[in-house]
This record gives structure tokens, C-alpha cells and sequence, in this order.
């Protein structure tokens, strides 16, 4: 039995490719024995037998092994007391190796410490990768149909909040498995990722933003069009938006649905939240390698970019637009705030439109009270509590011993009916 030496110990990987070399140069006729549990099943360990360990084993029932490196007989657990019982011993079809199952007498198996302060119960403890497995780990799920979400109203819409969030992440993660595909360095993967995300592709953010507005909606048969299907035409001076909404839609809402009116103008912001933590369970649960930072730096400042900006005393320039084409809501932040004060207000309290046609819909900074707007900076503040997430910076798992792995994140949360902030920490 080898001391505990460094290598031991540790998980790193150094494997000894010279040991069967060895023991040939050393002239001993041994055979190699596989040790497994009777019982779990579990690979124990891996030994060598003489003929006189081999009858040893099978007279006492007390695994026995020949030490090539001190060159004696060894009782397994004779001085650290991790005894093997024998219970079955096979040898395969060349008759050049044993298979043993044993039952572990002591506190463990290997000559080795784990984590826990103990000897740990396999000499197996470092797992080595696949190539393709490391760099390429890929996992994707989707919800087929999300009931009673998609056809609460008794016709079918598609797609759910749910339904949503798994389209976007997929999409990214997927694109993301194939360009890391490219180069072999890390850094160069992320770089290329980035670039995908911020420049080419920003296309299922904003999708899936307008898409959980619409979820809402939909649960009620308020019908709306999401206008990011056109955003390459809206670049240019214009406003992605959810349009086609009715102003008589919109008063029954908050008429008869208090809080789902409240709840339809966080949607948006919520969205990139639920996509976050969608991703970072996958690589908790999964352990997927798509280098997904950019998507996750890029939900949580734009959350807050969008906050900030919502607390300012500053309006858009926007178009004249018919009743069909205007936005349903305008800043998503002050709408929210408006109507968790005011759930009693009527929606057509807001006023006309400036074109005459329609209510005005888009609540500026003007329209809030003071408490309305300290109320919307603490929240835009409390926010910052997103970044408080280690897989921002790569950390997935945090190992604490074998077998228990965690992780956290701070979430900002927006209730939807009530004027309390929370903030959360989630172990995932």
C-alpha cells in the first residue's frame, strides 16, 4: 500500500502508465483484482494477488493482496481496519484478471482522506472528462403544451411564459455549443459568444421580453402583436413594442384583474430573470458547457439600464400612432409602479391620448407622485442585487465535500399585487 502523498490526496490527474511495466520487471507472477461492492455495485478498488494471496482470500474470506512495492503479503485494512469480506470471486474469459465482491468492513475503503475527514469509500474518486463531453455538453428541454396557460381563455395560445423562456434559452445555448466549436482556447470561445450576442443576434431577448407581456394578455383573450418579429425594420429610429391591443381591453383588465395589470408590466423585465436562472440551472443540473456570460451580463444590465432610465425625468420622442399601432404600455417601470399605488383608479383615468384618438397609455415621470417615484428608485437600487450571482464570473458549483454541491444568486423580485420589495436568495 502506497503512503498518502500529495498526489494521493488531491483530484489532479497523474496517472502511473508504468506500473504494469514495473511489475513485469520485477519478475512476480501476479494477477490484477477488481474489487465491487456485493451490494451498491460500486468499483472499490483495483489490487494485485500471488497464488498465495489469491488462497489466502478464498480460505479466510478476508481480501488479500500481494504489495508489489514492499514485496509482502497484505491483509487489506489489517492496520487501518477497512477490511473486505469476500463474497464472490469471478475471473474473466482470458483468465488474466479477478473480479471480486466484497462487503467493506470499516469506515471506508481507500488509504486516502476525503473531504470529510474519513477514508474515502472508493479508491475511484477522480472523475476524468470526456473530450467531447467537456467541451461540448449540450442539454435542451421544451414544454410541449403548458396547460391551462396556452388555453385558459378556451382557445389556444402559444406560446407561455414557460414556453418562452425555453425557446430563447435554447436558441442560445444552442448556438453557443456550435461556435465554441471554433477555437480550442476559453477566452477565445467567450469572445466569440459575446460578439454573437451583442452585435448579431439580440433578436430572442427582445423577443421573449414582448412574449411574456403577451402571456399575460392571453390568459384573458386580449389579443396583441409582437413587433419584434419586424425589429430589423424598427432599428432605424423606431420602437419595438407589443401593439394591436385595445384600449377596451386594457380597462377591462384593470377593471375586473387588478394585479394581472400590474403583473402584464413587469412581465418584460421578469423575463430575462427567469432566463437567467433557466441557464444556470442547466449548468448546475446539467453541467452544460455553453460559455452563456454574455446572455447573463447582458439580462442583468439591461434590466437595470432599463430601471434607471425609467426613473428619469426624461420622455422619447414617439410617433403619432392609431390606436393599432401604439405600444400597450410605454415605460414598463412607471406603468407598474402607477397602477401598484393606484389599483382602484380606473384605466381610462389616464386621460386622452394626445392625438385625440384613444387613451394615453404611456404614464411619464410627470404622472408620479413622489412616493411613487422614491418608491421607483429604491426598487431600480435594490435591483443590484442580481449581480450578487458567482456564475456571473464562472463559478456553476460550489463544491463543499463529495456529496454536497451548491449554489446561490440574489434575485430582486417584483410582486405583483402589493407595494413590498423582496429580495431573495436562492440555493439552487
Amino acid at each position: 500500500m502506497k503512503p498518502n502523498t500529495p498526489t494521493d490526496q488531491t483530484t489532479a490527474f497523474s496517472p502511473d502508465l508504468d506500473k504494469l511495466f514495473k511489475i513485469a520487471q520485477e519478475g512476480e507472477a501476479v494477477i490484477p483484482a477488481i474489487i465491487q461492492h456485493n451490494d451498491t455495485k460500486d468499483v472499490l478498488m483495483l489490487g494485485y494477488m500471488n497464488r498465495v494471496a489469491l488462497k489466502q482470500t478464498m480460505e479466510t474470506g478476508r481480501v488479500t493482496f500481494w504489495s508489489t512495492s514492499r514485496r509482502e503479503l497484505w491483509v487489506k485494512g489489517a492496520t487501518s481496519g477497512n477490511t473486505l469480506r469476500a463474497m464472490r470471486i469471478l475471473i474473466n474469459c482470458e483468465q488474466n484478471s479477478l473480479l471480486i465482491y466484497a462487503l467493506p468492513e470499516g469506515p471506508g475503503v481507500c488509504h486516502t482522506i476525503g473531504n470529510n475527514g474519513t477514508h474515502r469509500p472508493t479508491c475511484y474518486y477522480r472523475e476524468l472528462s470526456l473530450y467531447s463531453a467537456e467541451k461540448y455538453r449540450f442539454f435542451a428541454d421544451g414544454t410541449l403544451y403548458d396547460s391551462p396557460f396556452v388555453s385558459e381563455n378556451g382557445s389556444y395560445t402559444a406560446p407561455s411564459m414557460q414556453q418562452a423562456t425555453e425557446v430563447s434559452s435554447n436558441f442560445y445555448q444552442l448556438t453557443h455549443f456550435y461556435l465554441q466549436k471554433l477555437t480550442d482556447n476559453k477566452a477565445g470561445q467567450i469572445a466569440i459568444n459575446v460578439i454573437f450576442d451583442a452585435l448579431l443576434m439580440p433578436h430572442p431577448i427582445i423577443w421573449l421580453h414582448e412574449e411574456h407581456h403577451r402571456a399575460v394578455m392571453a390568459r384573458r383573450g386580449i389579443n396583441s402583436r409582437n413587433e419584434s418579429y419586424f425589429l430589423y425594420s424598427k432599428l432605424e429610429g423606431g420602437v419595438v413594442k407589443v401593439s394591436g391591443v385595445k384600449d377596451s381591453d386594457l380597462i377591462r383588465l384593470k377593471r375586473y384583474y387588478p394585479p394581472e395589470i400590474i403583473y402584464l408590466h413587469t412581465a418584460g423585465i421578469v423575463s430575462m430573470t427567469a432566463m437567467t436562472r433557466h441557464i444556470e440551472s442547466r449548468w448546475f443540473f446539467h453541467e452544460t458547457e455553453s460559455l452563456d456570460y454574455g446572455i447573463l451580463w447582458t439580462n442583468a444590465v439591461n434590466n437595470f439600464y432599463y430601471m434607471s432610465a425609467c426613473t428619469q425625468n426624461e420622455e422619447p420622442e414617439l410617433p403619432e400612432e392609431t390606436e393599432d399601432e401604439r405600444d400597450f404600455t410605454g415605460f414598463d417601470c412607471r406603468a407598474w409602479v402607477y397602477d401598484l399605488f393606484r389599483p382602484d383608479e380606473p384605466y381610462e383615468t389616464r386621460g386622452i391620448h394626445r392625438s385625440g384618438q384613444g387613451i394615453d397609455r404611456y404614464i411619464t415621470y410627470a404622472k408620479l407622485s413622489s412616493e411613487e417615484r422614491n418608491y421607483l428608485s429604491n426598487a431600480t437600487q435594490l435591483y443590484l442585487l442580481n449581480f450578487i450571482d458567482p456564475n456571473l464570473i464562472g463559478f456553476h458549483r460550489i463544491q463543499v465535500s463529495e456529496n454536497f454541491v451548491f449554489n446561490f444568486a440574489g434575485r430582486h423580485s417584483w410582486l405583483r399585487s402589493d407595494k413590498r420589495v423582496r429580495w431573495i436568495c436562492i440555493l439552487i
